[in-house]
Parts: C-alpha cells; sequence; structure tokens
C-alpha cells in the first residue's frame, strides 16, 4: 500500500495509515502534534489522544518514550504511568507496548498499543511496520503472552523492554 493509505482501523475509531516511502512531515489532530506522519509514535500518540485525551513529549525515538516519567492530558496536566519490565506484570488493555533498538527495529525501537487480551495472545495496533492491510481485523497483529512475557514472533529477532500502563484509562 502507499504513503496515506488506509491499512485498518481499531475499535475505537483510530485510523492507521501506510508510511511506505514517507516523507517525514510533522502530523497534527486536532491541532496537537502527534509525530511524524504515519510512523508508529504518531499512530499511538493520536490513539492516545482520541481515546483517552493524552500524549506524552517529542521522543527522538520509540524505544525513548520507555524512559518517560509521566505523561500529560492535553491540558498538560501530569499522568501518572507504569512501566512493566517484560515478565514483571500483567498487561492491560490501552497498554504500550515498547521495543529496544534491535533486530527488524534496530534503528529507532518500535511501539504499539494493546487493543484486545485473549487467553495467551495480546492483539496490537501500529503503524510502520508492513504497510499492509489488517484485512478487516481491529488489530494489526498478535503477540504471544506466556508466564508473563510477552514474545513477537512475527518479528523473533527483536526485543520487547516491556509496556507503559497508563494509570489514566483505569
Amino acid at each position: 500500500m502507499n504513503f496515506g493509505e488506509i491499512i485498518g482501523i481499531t475499535d475505537q475509531g483510530v485510523i492507521a495509515f501506510s508510511n511506505k516511502n514517507s516523507n517525514h512531515q510533522a502530523n497534527y489532530y486536532q491541532g496537537i502534534y502527534t509525530g511524524l506522519k504515519y510512523e508508529c509514535v504518531e499512530f499511538v500518540r493520536r490513539w492516545l489522544i482520541i481515546v483517552y485525551g493524552i500524549t506524552f513529549e517529542s521522543v527522538d525515538h520509540a524505544k525513548d518514550i520507555y524512559n518517560l516519567n509521566h505523561f500529560s492530558n492535553i491540558f498538560s496536566n501530569k499522568i501518572p504511568i507504569k512501566k512493566c519490565i517484560n515478565g514483571s506484570d500483567k498487561i492491560s488493555f490501552g497498554d504500550l507496548v515498547i521495543w529496544t533498538n534491535q533486530g527488524e527495529f534496530k534503528e529507532h525501537g518500535h511501539v504499539a498499543v494493546v487493543i484486545k487480551i485473549n487467553n495467551n495472545h495480546v492483539y496490537i495496533a501500529e503503524q510502520n511496520t508492513t504497510n499492509e492491510s489488517w484485512n478487516g481485523k481491529k488489530y494489526s497483529r498478535k503477540l504471544l503472552f506466556n508466564n508473563n512475557i510477552l514474545v513477537d514472533q512475527e518479528y523473533p529477532d527483536t526485543k520487547i523492554i516491556g509496556w507503559i500502563h497508563l494509570y489514566s484509562a483505569l
């Protein structure tokens, strides 16, 4: 799919776009900066704005989101977060899964949002992986969750640092 084409839509109505052949321009949602157009960070930030009315400060790379100490609502009030190292805690709807810069995501890391959990699978929504259609599903792909360890079977050369739990979403 070409740049800007819709690849999927979550149950919450957040649209994911292809960023194939990205031109690295800034993107905004209702006047709020979301990131570089159709990158993974942009999708997650836009999802948070639409679903919870919160965002996070600018980061150089997706993996850097894990280093943040708080998020904020659109009025700049601080929102507490909980960082969970992979294997340390249960995962919930709306959590942000963070990959380090290794393997497929070696340059910047990666980030996705948890859309659904069913038994030992965690369904995520994301941009900037394959740029392929979600084929009518409300998620991009699923990860394996076994003994509190999240595994990316599609990209086995990558490493998930952990996830960020948003207290404002409770």
